[in-house]
């Protein structure tokens, strides 16, 4: 949450995603926010995508609250046998 206003025209909000969805979104005060950058993570160099690094274009707005969203793309399936 940033309470600050940070003047200036540009403003960027850097995420970090450790494993990867299929439906991931950002939004400040409800708005959603366009992301301008993504850079792949592999922690360990075994060149298998780890996560993702993501940067989100907040320029037009001067404070908010910042959320993030994803869905992983792992579903859980629960069965339940009598």
């Amino acid at each position: 949450m940033s309470s600050e206003d940070h003047g200036g025209s540009e403003m960027y909000i850097f995420s970090e995603e450790i494993g990867y969805g299929n439906a991931h979104y950002a939004k400040l005060n409800g708005n959603l926010l366009t992301e301008v950058q993504r850079q792949y993570i592999d922690y360990n160099a075994d060149t298998i995508n780890d996560g993702w690094y993501i940067w989100w274009d907040t320029s037009r707005y001067e404070n908010g609250t910042f959320t993030y969203q994803n869905t992983s793309f792992d579903e859980l399936t629960l069965e339940y046998n009598e």
